[in-house]
């Protein structure tokens, strides 16, 4: 195993590269909802396209370039943003260290999310019980045991 996809573990961190030596590769999705939680309203939109300009850089060195110049940007406007964006540069971009040809498929787990949400939307199905089921049908009020069939 030479890489794991995962958002920001230190746990787990500290395992894949102890005991598998595997590098880890924060997943790029988890990372941008961080950074725009980290930045107000009006800066979403500039965010957004400075931090994609930076993860379509053709080359590792001039992704780093690119992201040191964002950390000063950020430094004043947005420190929390630029203080993320310290820690998570090499998790981030750790992607850009293997073939190009495969950064596409590695450097996010956001199909794995969709698979795993619809995954778990089926068992949450599959556990309701028929009469809940019936109820839910039937538009019962929330907390009713049983149906309030119509007169």
């Amino acid at each position: 195993m030479k890489l794991i996809i995962a958002d920001d573990g230190k746990g787990l961190k500290a395992a894949a590269a102890k005991v598998l030596g595997a590098t880890i590769q924060r997943c790029r999705v988890h990372f941008m909802r961080n950074a725009l939680a980290s930045v107000g309203k009006k800066d979403k939109a500039i965010v957004t396209a400075a931090l994609r300009a930076a993860f379509e850089q053709d080359t590792l060195a001039s992704a780093k370039a690119q992201w040191a110049k964002l950390i000063d940007v950020f430094h004043t406007r947005g420190p929390k943003l630029a203080d993320l964006m310290v820690r998570a540069e090499d998790d981030v971009l750790a992607y850009k260290t293997f073939p190009k040809s495969h950064w596409r498929q590695i450097h996010s787990t956001d199909e794995m999310d969709k698979h795993f949400l619809r995954y778990r939307r089926m068992i949450r199905r599959a556990r309701t019980t028929s009469w809940r089921r019936t109820a839910q049908q039937l538009k019962a009020p929330p907390g009713c045991l049983t149906p309030t069939l119509p007169a």
